[in-house]
């Protein structure tokens, strides 16, 4: 601590280790008023030096031993001030300089401030060397202190300094925060600048707004500035996940402070916390006392915010709060005059504004638009310029009167109006007064009243004038009701007619006194009776009749059809009527005309599809026959080599056969199905080397699939084959290079002509996009037109697109088509979503017995084959047998029953889906219900009424389409039959009984 003057140092420190030497000088220096201290070591004398200590007596023969280092480095780590002075007590010398040396070299590094003392001396030498050594002392004190208060005094005025350069960037900070707010035009641009402003000033991870709902139970989050990698807080969140100690502060205006994880019992448990917020600071905005907004700041690291933290967050919210306050005060006030100028603007009346004096400084648009004069040419006294000359000096008399006085104004005059013509106006104005009843401003109208003068100049006609004008219009009227090839009447409420026109008599040929008087019920053709007097009631109780039609009978006793509109006015009816009789003749012969037309085009149609199915067909046949024949004469001659390559060609020539009649089906939305949950993602993914390979290298692929894209419901191959036909057209479409791009996107409430009543769902759409050429509109009107093609003959069939039609069509979907010449063209293909996944999907079941490429045949299985075509049946079974299967046939349902009451344990039908009888499905859920193990496999070429609904293929069936590969067909049953094993050895994990199982198909 510091010393002051006044206190006088007298501890002294002794270390004469030899006789009585230390205990000699204590006595000494204690009889002198000092304060002697025996030290026993070098160590101990090392030890004590510390500031109390004044001075040190030491012998020559006490500095040596092993405590002498300790001693150099007890005074080497003493103080810059401190320079503890020592009294050498030293034998006696010669007086050679040589002899001083020595001594010195013997005294430990850091020993400087030295007296020496020759022995033997007397006390007044030792008690006078003492005294000037803690005189020396007491000085190096007062300059420890006077270097203590410099010290103080520059730290002081550098954090004078330091405050006053931080206190001036907080003010430069501030007011460039109020210039952005003030600059801001909204309170959403006003948070993103104090947001951005703080966050960048304070180096805080995110800086943002909330504001509370009405309810105070949602934060909706407004601007914010985060730092990288942060996340902003956007959306809503709910109050209660911020936990209730957090709320319950700022519910009650008090801020949220919390410095890091060892003061984060606010923070516990919310979602703040697992967002990774560590230290964060919350200042509520109030209204009143309900808690309506706030301002954070969120560190997601340990910060022990300072006062000057916490006041310059707390000041910045208090500015932003108000700068938000001012512009939503603006908003309200600009939307308010506004709407003030949008309803004043919208009227008729021209309104305007003059000073207490009668200086006109506001017009509204109707003046100008009424007058056609420049904006501001008519301030001042200038608006008496476009008065009638006439009337100038009595409206302005009348105006001065009124400007005297302060009574309303009021007066008629003629304007001049845009046109360059005068008209009457009614001019009114009432001042507005304060509370001492003078006279603050003059708010006017002037309403065009020249329609009102013109009606007052009409009934100040002689009556004769109106007699005669009422007859002129009387005279026309009875010219319309007489020329009018229209049916014109009057009846009462019961229908009687009073009065009708001539063209009655013209249309119908009756006389008007055959009329009049009688009702219409014995002109109305029986069948409209009933309906035309409901019709004759509903007038009378007062609705109106809007193209009623009804029959006639003319005087020819023809019926004449007559279309009736009709209205009841003072209990009677009046009534026109038309004879559309010939116009619905015509109608119905160009409707005939249509029909024919439409049945003419569906005949063409017809014709070029038998036709383009005739030159497909006996292109195929010829190769197969061909081929075949070729065979004959190979096997009849004995050239056997050339057996296999023909017997290739006949088999090739047969599938694109099958091919084009799958192509065929899927036009015409019966091919068979096989329905199953699809990812679309994951097909189109595994298509991409084909697909590459297909475009070739100057077109490039471009994948944009969604990556929450639902699975569809659809056949597999078919849609692979779709995707591929469409990249294929689109590859034709760019000979020179280009760009196609498959995307697939969820759309919700589609409406999908397939599905039943046309309702809403959710589908997916799978886009195939091109940069090619293009379609004109009338070739992209016809592109789903089955052997439809803009290739050169023989380079397509036009089936491709026709095909993708009937496939989304049958799948429950649509297809749509988008192009423009020279800006490409656009495929959507859009297919319903399946809603029914769960985790026994037969997907999850296949992967879970994960079966090998290739599995061995499995011999002692049983197969029963149904097939009613002969030659069909025998080379199944062949096959079959062939594979080390024992198989069993049977040509139609009847003999398939037979033999499955016979007890016979099947493990596979393989049936055709068309057969005389039960059909192929009908017989496999007889089959089901006797074996429910049994695994079924529908084969079908398309038999009309016995087609796979969709859904039809469950869980243990599979299809398969002819023609067909034997080897596909092997495969299939292999695979089958392998299932069923593999499900044979987990039994025992079901809890069901197989009935109870297929009870759930």
């Amino acid at each position: 601590m510091p010393h002051s003057r006044e206190v006088v140092i007298k501890r002294v420190l002794i270390l004469a280790p030899f006789g009585r030497d230390a205990d000699s000088a204590q006595s000494v220096l204690a009889k002198h008023g000092l304060s002697p201290v025996v030290a026993t070591s070098l160590d101990t004398l090392a030890s004590m030096l510390d500031e109390q200590a004044g001075a040190v007596v030491i012998t020559s023969e006490a500095l040596q031993g092993p405590g002498l280092q300790r001693l150099e480095r007890a005074l080497q780590a003493q103080p810059n001030w401190s320079d503890p002075p020592f009294v050498y007590l030293a034998p006696k010398q010669t007086g050679q300089p040589k002899e001083s040396e020595r001594l010195r070299r013997t005294w430990p590094a850091g020993m400087t401030n030295v007296i020496v003392l020759e022995r033997p001396l007397s006390s007044e030498s030792l008690v006078s060397a003492v005294h000037w050594a803690l005189a020396m002392r007491q000085r190096q004190l007062q300059v420890r202190d006077q270097f203590e208060k410099l010290a103080q005094r520059e730290a002081q005025l550098v954090a004078s300094q330091t405050a006053e350069r931080t206190a001036a960037r907080r003010r430069e900070f501030i007011f460039s925060m109020a210039e952005s707010q003030r600059a801001a035009k909204s309170p959403e641009a006003i948070m993103g600048a104090t947001a951005a402003a703080l966050a960048q000033y304070m180096g805080v991870d995110r800086v943002g707004f909330y504001k509370l709902s009405d309810d105070g139970l949602t934060l909706t989050f407004g601007p914010s500035h985060v730092a990288s990698p942060w996340e902003p807080l956007t959306g809503a969140m709910a109050v209660d996940d911020i936990g209730m100690a957090m709320t319950d502060r700022l519910a009650t205006g008090s801020k949220v402070l919390v410095h890091g994880r060892a003061d984060s019992k606010l923070l516990e448990g919310t979602i703040l916390q697992k967002m990774g917020v560590v230290s964060a600071i919350g200042v509520p905005r109030m209204a009143g006392d309900r808690w309506i907004a706030g301002l954070y700041a969120h560190q997601m690291s340990e910060r022990p915010w300072s006062d000057e933290d916490v006041s310059l967050i707390e000041e910045v919210a208090k500015l932003a709060w108000d700068a938000i306050e001012r512009a939503e005060v603006g908003h309200a006030l600009a939307a308010s005059v506004a709407r003030f100028r949008g309803m004043i603007d919208s009227i008729e009346q021209m309104v305007w504004s003059t000073l207490p004096n009668g200086h006109h400084d506001y017009y509204n648009e109707r003046w100008y638009s009424y007058t056609g004069v420049p904006k501001g040419s008519t301030d001042g006294d200038a608006w008496s310029g476009l008065f009638h000359p006439d009337d100038q000096p009595r409206a302005w008399s009348v105006w001065q009167h009124s400007l005297d006085t302060g009574s309303p104004y009021r007066i008629e005059y003629r304007l001049r109006h845009h046109s360059g013509q005068y008209r009457w106006v009614l001019g009114r104005a009432q001042p507005i007064l304060d509370e001492h009843g003078q006279v603050l401003r003059w708010f006017g109208t002037c309403t065009d009243i020249q329609d009102i003068v013109d009606a007052r100049e009409v009934l100040s006609r002689s009556r004769e004038d109106m007699a005669r004008e009422v007859a002129v219009q009387t005279q026309e009227r009875d010219r319309i009701w007489q020329v009018s090839r229209d049916l014109l009447g009057v009846a009462n409420n019961e229908g009687v007619w009073l009065s009708i026109n001539p063209a009655w008599q013209r249309v119908l040929g009756w006389a008007p006194d055959e009329i009049i008087g009688r009702t219409s019920e014995w002109l109305e053709h029986p069948d409209d009776r009933m309906r035309t007097r409901a019709e004759v009631s509903s007038l009378a109780a007062g609705s109106a009749s809007h193209a009623f039609e009804n029959r006639f009978r003319a005087s020819d006793g023809q019926y004449k059809l007559l279309e009736w509109r009709a209205v009841a006015r003072d209990d009677k009816i009046y009534v026109v009527a038309r004879d559309i009789t010939e116009q619905r003749e015509q109608h119905r012969a160009l409707q005939q005309t249509e029909e024919r037309l439409r049945q003419a085009q569906k005949m063409e149609a017809v014709g070029q599809l038998t036709g383009g199915i005739a030159h497909d067909f006996n292109n195929m046949l010829q190769g197969i026959t061909s081929a075949l024949a070729a065979a004959k004469k190979s096997m009849e001659v004995g050239q056997h080599d050339r057996l296999p390559r023909l017997l290739d060609i006949a088999q090739r020539s047969a599938f694109k056969a099958g091919t084009l009649t799958h192509r065929l089906l899927a036009f015409s939305r019966r091919q068979p199905l096989d329905s199953r949950p699809l990812d679309c993602n994951a097909l189109i993914l595994s298509m991409e080397e084909l697909l590459h390979r297909t475009l070739g290298e100057n077109v490039k692929l471009e994948l944009d699939l969604a990556a929450d894209a639902w699975c569809a419901h659809c056949d597999e191959n078919q849609l692979e084959s779709a995707v591929l036909n469409l990249v294929l057209n689109a590859r034709s479409a760019m000979p020179d290079g280009g760009t196609v791009r498959i995307a697939t996107h969820n759309i919700k409430d589609k409406i999908l002509p397939a599905q039943s009543n046309q309702k809403m769902v959710d589908c997916v759409r799978i886009d195939v996009i091109d940069t090619g050429y293009g379609m004109p509109p009338d070739v992209m009107q016809r592109a789903f037109e089955p052997f439809f093609t803009t290739k050169p003959l023989g380079q397509g069939t036009g089936l491709g697109l026709s095909m993708i039609y009937g496939f989304a069509q049958q799948s429950g979907g649509m297809c749509e088509i988008k192009s423009q010449v020279g800006q490409g063209t656009e495929v959507h293909v859009y297919l319903p979503r399946h809603l029914q996944m769960t985790g026994d999907s037969e997907a999850e079941l296949a992967e879970e017995m994960n079966l090998p490429d290739a599995i061995k045949p499995l011999e002692r299985a049983a197969v029963l084959v149904v097939e009613d075509e002969e030659h069909v049946r025998e080379l199944v079974v062949e096959a079959l047998r062939e594979s080390g299967l024992e198989v069993m046939q049977a040509g139609d349902s009847v003999q398939a029953m037979a033999l499955l009451d016979t007890g016979l344990r099947f493990d596979l039908l393989l049936t055709d889906v068309g057969l005389p009888g039960l059909n192929g499905r009908q017989l496999a859920e007889i089959a089901r219900q006797r074996l429910p193990q049994i695994k079924v496999i529908f084969m079908t070429g398309y038999a009309d009424g016995a087609a796979m609904s969709p859904g039809s293929i469950k869980p243990g069936m599979g299809l398969i389409t002819k023609p067909f590969d034997m080897g596909d067909l092997m495969s299939r049953v292999v695979s089958l039959l392998a299932e069923t094993r593999q499900l044979e050895g987990r039994d025992a994990v079901f809890d069901t009984t197989p009935a109870e199982l297929d009870g759930n198909d």
